[in-house]
């Protein structure tokens, strides 16, 4: 299974240029620290700030590059549609969200809250970086 490590603004830098920098890849594009969350959860998330259904939102993460195709890592385009969404919410939304049947609602306000300026501070296109075997 991969790990969706980190998320990206491709702003200023291509994909290729990214995924060569795979040790420290912070150090050349604007990012923000995931702490494992996948495709998977960002596409449940999607569907319910109305970004999209989840089928479509996870099929939108297409690979931009990869090191190795069978080892990885891989560069993932993040969807733009759950990116521009994300980059709305209120938060007072990010917080009503966050106490939705969460079991630690902190720990989603303090990662939606980050996530969501991230959007709003950064210039996309946006890409993830998976990292192991899928």
């Amino acid at each position: 299974m991969s790990i969706l490590r980190d998320v990206y603004s491709l702003a200023e830098i291509q994909p290729e240029q990214l995924i060569r920098c795979i040790n420290d890849p912070s150090s050349v594009a604007n990012c923000y620290k995931t702490n494992g969350i996948g495709q998977f959860e960002l596409a449940q998330l999607g569907e319910i700030i109305g970004a999209g259904h989840f089928g479509e939102i996870l099929n939108s993460f297409n690979e931009l590059a990869c090191q190795d195709d069978e080892k990885g890592p891989w560069l993932l385009a993040f969807p733009s549609a759950l990116s521009e969404k994300l980059a709305q919410l209120s938060s007072v939304e990010v917080e009503d969200l966050s106490n939705q049947g969460a079991n630690d609602p902190q720990y989603l306000v303090t990662y939606l809250s980050g996530l969501v300026e991230f959007f709003r501070s950064s210039s996309g296109p946006y890409a993830v970086l998976l990292s192991g075997p899928i």
